[in-house]
């Protein structure tokens, strides 16, 4: 999974293209319309992820939980790449966002207010 977020941060999440992604995240947010068809695209993404990596001989189950994983980790990875704080590149981002979904799981840090 790495590799291919490495990849997408190389090809499509550079530098050059930030200040424009975070404009254009800006109108989805803006616009209920917009937001369902980037949802429906990223549905029809995930599907098309999923059945090439059941043609690859993975099993349904866990393609599924690959893919879904995966998209977790771009979102969160692309949210703090065009966060207005960040300066850190996608790729950087996205190998450091399962680890903290990971932390975020663990029990020892729980809030216990």
């Amino acid at each position: 999974m790495a590799d291919a977020l490495d990849a997408l941060g190389r090809t499509f999440f550079t530098d050059d293209r930030r200040e424009f992604s975070g404009r254009r995240q800006a109108v989805l947010n803006a616009n209920t319309e917009l937001c369902e068809r980037e949802a429906l695209k990223r549905i029809e993404l995930a599907a098309a992820m999923i059945e090439a990596l059941a043609r690859r001989g993975v099993p349904i189950p866990t393609a599924r939980v690959a893919v879904k994983l995966g998209m977790i980790v771009w979102e969160i990875a692309y949210d703090q790449w065009i966060g207005t704080n960040n300066s850190e590149g996608f790729g950087q981002l996205a190998r450091q966002a399962p680890d903290d979904v990971r932390a975020a799981a663990r029990p020892d840090t729980a809030d216990r207010s």
